[in-house]
């Protein structure tokens, strides 16, 4: 048990050290206490300390430090290598450089000639978080500007592998590129289909497939001895390691491979092997991949007591239970809170068949074209999936928090705990509390007594959530041509606010930034009353009344944009769509009175809106822009900015901070 308690404090510490909500570290900090009350009840509390100080130090030193930001140049080694981009690290740290169709590869040095800045990419509420995935990484610098190749790998395994995977059809080369070699082609159809299904985990060179076939290799050869097998072993683990270098899980089962013969102990040998990758980059202990897998390997190792009376099928029909159980936070993270309830099954069922995709295609790359029988078997892959595709009941969810995911791994915890000492009966009784914490957790009552605004993040774009209790209205939907706003943003917030109807959908005005999701939005909520003309108003959410404030009727998308007014808690807000100066000024002289507490700037930010005097005239103490990261138009406008920051007013984008809340309780 002392690796695992130097391991467990290491990463407790080195999260513990990177932040987060008051909730989290709450909850985190409960769980390190734990732990250490373990490790002291062990004996092992020093190394625990140790670890965890460590971690806490390593992780508070890195989170303060941003290194070359201003410089023109850097220059340092590929560790990630993708389509549209690159990770190159220099002395520790690492700067992340935006390049369609680059020629570099894992181990090539690099350097890059232009400006460094801060890390900051377009995202979304809801959908996948590139920028934190990049965090995990490491990447907290970008570097834009001409790259050039100063030393380049010897072994070019990028051409390699093209040349391999030209042999086969799409099927086949979408399923090869991704199991051998990492690489998902996303237009393809079957990794479009493993996706709709959450199956797309299955479709990488995961420890799974690295770890099933270095055990097989084990026992061919270990007909020849058990050395014999030992060394065949390590030595396919040390040929397919370049393939698989940015995967945490095949470094893992790596590590653990050529611990094997020098620990017989698996807890001990699962901690030791985890423990070799933070010691060779810290930052894997915030990557899911090393996390998930690690949990799966250790609680595993710790289940062996509690599955060792069953039989071997039924101890690995238990065993894919517990891992599944281990994944759920996972899958529905990266579904969109959608919980697939037959992927586990799909995902058993398919096993077999990736089982022997994976070996005959590495030995058809090293060894032997084998053709045929992988285009059949991808064949039957794609078959497979369209199949499942045909059925796939799910249900709806919202999106887990990270509080959420942090007590369900300590329930589980706590689970198993309680079935080691025998106290099984307190195990159902825990499990039924904690399903009936989580589905009242989802009741849509808990909103009666409670209000909010969410201004969504949509990109270049307005959506915004008013909530009074029970009623709710969204302004605008946002819109997107590369993917649907509505089923991949609004819906999945919904869902998280607990807001399965709407009572109005109120559109400020036609153009698509504004009103693109409607159509999908439509079909997919049930709303109340679509609301897009200035004769439709007032429009009240229990005793909170919306006023359109632009009725003047002049020509022009912008010019007839709706501008709201409405008092929620004990704010006044304004909304002021994207109405222009000219508006602006006549509002101000019809209501010479108005005041806005929060406003919601016009346009974006852009220079044709948010004049000095309607400023001077509302006195905002808090502006919220709605704006992509990056986009063409240059919003936020930089007087804009200035002028809001004259006035003193708190400037709020959701380009950097993400979707904006404010929550009124008892509202």
């Amino acid at each position: 048990m002392a690796l695992f308690f130097l391991v467990s404090g290491l990463v407790s510490g080195l999260w513990l050290g990177r932040g987060g909500s008051p909730v989290f570290l709450t909850l985190l900090s409960i769980a390190s206490l734990f732990l250490l009350f373990a490790s002291i009840k062990q004996g092992k509390w020093r190394g625990f300390a140790i670890c965890f100080a460590a971690g806490l130090a390593l992780s508070l030193l890195y989170s303060l430090t941003l290194v070359g930001i201003g410089d023109e140049r850097v220059a340092g080694m590929v560790v990630k290598s993708s389509e549209s981009y690159f990770i190159i690290d220099r002395l520790g740290f690492r700067y992340y450089v935006k390049e369609y169709g680059h020629p570099y590869q894992e181990g090539d040095l690099v350097r890059v000639v232009g400006e460094i800045k801060e890390l900051r990419v377009a995202g979304y509420e809801s959908r996948f978080d590139f920028l934190g995935y990049l965090h995990s990484l490491g990447a907290r610098m970008e570097a834009s500007g001409e790259s050039e190749l100063l030393l380049g790998f010897p072994l070019r395994l990028k051409r390699y592998e093209d040349a391999f995977l030209s042999r086969f059809d799409e099927d086949a080369r979408s399923a090869l590129s991704a199991l051998l070699f990492n690489r998902r082609d996303y237009d393809s159809a079957l990794v479009g289909r493993a996706s709709s299904l959450n199956l797309a985990y299955l479709l990488s060179s995961s420890g799974f497939l690295y770890g099933g076939f270095l055990r097989l290799t084990n026992r061919a050869f270990s007909r020849f001895g058990e050395k014999a097998g030992r060394v065949a072993e390590l030595a396919i683990a040390c040929l397919l390691l370049p393939f698989c270098l940015s995967k945490p899980g095949a470094l893992r089962v790596f590590a653990s491979t050529w611990l094997r013969g020098r620990m017989d102990d698996r807890l001990a040998r699962s901690s030791a092997s985890l423990l070799c990758l933070l010691a060779l980059d810290f930052r894997f202990a915030y990557q899911s991949g090393f996390l998930l897998g690690g949990a799966i390997s250790i609680f595993m190792t710790l289940c062996q007591s509690m599955l060792g009376g069953l039989s071997k099928g039924r101890r690995k029909l238990a065993g894919l239970a517990i891992v599944q159980l281990l994944c759920l936070p996972a899958a529905i993270c990266f579904s969109g809170g959608e919980l697939h309830l037959l992927s586990p099954v799909y995902a058993l069922l398919l096993s077999p068949l990736l089982s022997l995709i994976y070996p005959l295609g590495q030995i058809s790359f090293f060894i032997v074209p084998i053709g045929m029988p992988l285009d059949f078997l991808s064949k039957a892959l794609s078959g497979a999936l369209w199949a499942f595709s045909r059925f796939y009941p799910c249900l709806l969810l919202p999106a887990p928090s990270d509080e959420l995911i942090l007590g369900y791994y300590m329930l589980i915890f706590a689970l198993f705990l309680f079935f080691e000492i025998g106290e099984r009966r307190r195990v159902g009784f825990a499990s039924l509390l904690a399903i009936s914490s989580y589905a009242i957790s989802l009741c849509p009552a808990l909103n009666m007594l409670s209000g909010e605004v969410s201004f969504i993040n949509v990109g270049q774009g307005d959506s915004i959530l008013v909530r009074n209790g029970m009623r709710s209205a969204l302004i605008d939907t946002g819109g997107s041509l590369g993917f649907d706003m509505a089923e991949e943003v609004i819906l999945p917030f919904l869902r998280k606010r607990r807001v399965y109807s709407l009572d109005y959908l109120i559109l400020t005005h036609s153009d698509f930034d504004h009103a693109g999701a409607k159509d999908s939005l439509l079909d997919n909520i049930e709303v109340g009353e679509v609301v897009d003309d200035a004769s439709r108003f007032p429009v009240f959410l229990g005793d909170t009344r919306i006023d359109n404030l632009n009725d003047y009727g002049i020509e022009g998308e912008n010019e007839s944009s709706l501008v709201l007014s409405f008092h929620l808690g004990d704010d006044d807000y304004l909304l002021m769509g994207d109405a222009p100066v000219e508006v602006e000024h006549l509002i101000l002289n019809d209501f010479p009175g108005l005041k806005a507490d929060i406003l919601k700037v016009g346009h974006h930010g852009s220079d044709t809106s948010t004049s000095p005097e309607l400023l001077l005239s509302l006195t905002p103490e808090v502006a919220v822009i709605s704006v992509g990261h990056g986009n063409r138009y240059g919003h936020p406008d930089e007087q804009v900015l200035s002028r809001l920051g004259a006035i003193g007013a708190d400037i709020r984008r959701t380009d950097v901070e993400g979707t904006i809340t404010f929550s009124y309780p008892f509202a």
